[in-house]
């Protein structure tokens, strides 16, 4: 990708912060301020689940939760929302419109964003996020 789509998308990423935006053909890596969530994640491990003696958060959460300690932006990716069925891809429904999973809120200081590859998104989904097409050399 050349200099000008990356800051092109940067600005787009900056200025778009309180929606989630799908971004069609990027790709992120997990990183220092990079959470990489895969969008074939299984429903249950989305979600806070109740034990006995407490709660077990998921693995993708604390992640976030202990890198968003220390860093000013943080980024949840959800890697290839296209790669499920549209009926699946609604199992992100809460993390998308509330900002929060099981009634766990996502730190303030999180942007999600997702990637695809231009095929098939649930209206739904659609409709909680803005997308932003990369343009192709």
């Amino acid at each position: 990708m050349d200099k000008q789509k990356i800051t092109k998308l940067k600005t787009i990423i900056k200025n778009n912060f309180s929606t989630p935006l799908i971004i069609e053909g990027a790709h992120f890596k997990e990183g220092e301020n990079v959470v990489v969530l895969s969008s074939k994640t299984n429903s249950k491990d989305l979600a806070v689940v109740a034990l006995e003696h407490g709660y077990k958060y998921p693995n993708w959460l604390i992640k976030l939760s202990d890198k968003a300690k220390s860093k000013s932006r943080l980024f949840l990716v959800i890697d290839g929302i296209d790669d499920i069925t549209p009926d699946e891809q609604l199992k992100f429904y809460e993390i998308l419109k509330n900002r929060a999973t099981s009634c766990v809120k996502l730190p303030k200081n999180v942007q999600i964003l997702l990637t695809s590859r231009s095929k098939e998104l649930n209206p739904v989904i659609s409709s909680l996020t803005i997308l932003y097409k990369l343009e192709k050399n």
